[in-house]
């Protein structure tokens, strides 16, 4: 699955529906193109191949059906029902996944629980997408400003970079990926972080600049204007 070549389908789905709704509003909507359906669906010989290896871990990992109307051991609450199996309380783990804050201390899996949606298929909105970068870019920063000359700190913010551009990218919302990226060489040529003009130099060779309209059609960033940014003045 070459990263160039996945795309999010809900996202395309939609926007080839208000096209052609608006061109032809009589017509049927047409099957989406199949170069967004590709990945969807595993090759059957793929899954076929796969059988053999499917049933060594099955067999390997003792995985055995649960019986639903089995109880377990464990300690009973009113309205809880019974304990699982497992030993494992599934329903204690995803009580509190959706995240509202992004903390420095676990920024990336929290970005990750914050921008997820909260039912299966859906996509999140762009206005949960626009706060997780706004927190995500607050806390990048920090990290930058409290890192020693060449620390650590510099790869955690680098990573932290990375995982932003990749969802920006990924889900098509590109403005406030840029806008974090503007402000980011302002406040580092201008000294507002410090001393940081060595982590610059890193962000460029990692090419973590502005999406442009030459990666994505549908950035508002000419390359000119991509080029300029990433050019330390």
């Amino acid at each position: 699955m070459p990263f160039e070549d996945t795309y999010n389908p809900a996202i395309h789905r939609i926007n080839q529906a208000v096209r052609q709704r608006a061109i032809y509003p009589d017509q049927e909507l047409t099957e989406p193109a199949p170069i967004l359906t590709k990945y969807q669906y595993p090759p059957r010989s793929l899954v076929a191949d796969a059988e053999s290896a499917l049933q060594k871990l099955i067999s390997l990992a003792d995985v055995k059906k649960v019986d639903e109307r089995k109880k377990g051991r464990g300690k009973r609450t009113r309205d809880s029902g019974p304990a699982p199996l497992s030993g494992i309380n599934i329903d204690a783990l995803l009580k509190d996944r959706k995240k509202t804050k992004i903390t420095e201390i676990n920024a990336i899996p929290e970005f990750k629980q914050m921008i997820s949606p909260s039912e299966p298929d859906a996509v999140p909105g762009n206005a949960q997408l626009a706060e997780a970068m706004k927190q995500m870019g607050e806390v990048t920063r920090e990290v930058i400003r409290k890192s020693s000359l060449g620390g650590t700190g510099y790869d955690i913010a680098l990573r932290q970079i990375s995982e932003m551009r990749t969802v920006a990218v990924n889900l098509e919302i590109h403005e406030p990926y840029n806008e974090f990226v503007t402000d980011l060489k302002e406040k580092i040529l201008s000294g507002a972080l410090g001393e940081r003009k060595d982590f610059w130099f890193k962000f460029k060779r990692a090419g973590f600049g502005l999406i442009s309209q030459e990666e994505s059609e549908y950035s508002e960033v000419n390359d000119k204007q991509a080029e300029e940014v990433s050019i330390h003045t």
